[in-house]
């Protein structure tokens, strides 16, 4: 941007009109101001790259941010429905063991642990070769 001033010795600009002037000067003055905005308004190539930088580095933490946090959402629900499926097998384990008259057979090894119970439907037939106790009430 390039400012122009002209003005002869009789019609001075408001900003110039505290400046003395001399009665010598009789011809027109011309004043050319080059404005700093005008070469410092571009953008440079190596201000361009820094920018594109940072971007980048910007919306890769914020992509990783959002891939840890699906990660972590489909975990814990992962973890929800394993409690739920362990609930109600836990509450089917507890209301047939609590509708048995008697303890039939176990077996405890490294390999196998069963546990047999006989209903309150049918009778309790003990366990050969052990003594048995009725367990309902």
């Amino acid at each position: 941007m390039t400012v122009t001033l002209t003005w002869t010795t009789g019609s001075k600009p408001a900003s110039e009109r505290s400046r003395p002037w001399s009665a010598n000067t009789a011809s027109s003055t011309m004043f050319t101001k080059t404005s700093r905005k005008e070469w410092s308004s571009a953008v440079t190539l190596v201000e361009l790259l820094v920018a594109i930088s940072i971007t980048t580095i910007v919306a890769l933490a914020v992509i990783e941010f959002t891939i840890y946090t699906s990660r972590s959402f489909a975990g814990i629900m992962n973890y929800i429905e394993l409690e739920s499926q362990s609930r109600t097998a836990l509450d089917k384990m507890v209301k047939e063991i609590r509708q048995v008259n008697c303890l039939t057979d176990y077996t405890n090894t490294s390999s196998l642990k069963r546990i047999s119970f006989e209903d309150y439907d049918t009778g309790c037939s003990p366990i050969p070769g052990r003594q048995t106790a009725p367990m309902g009430p």
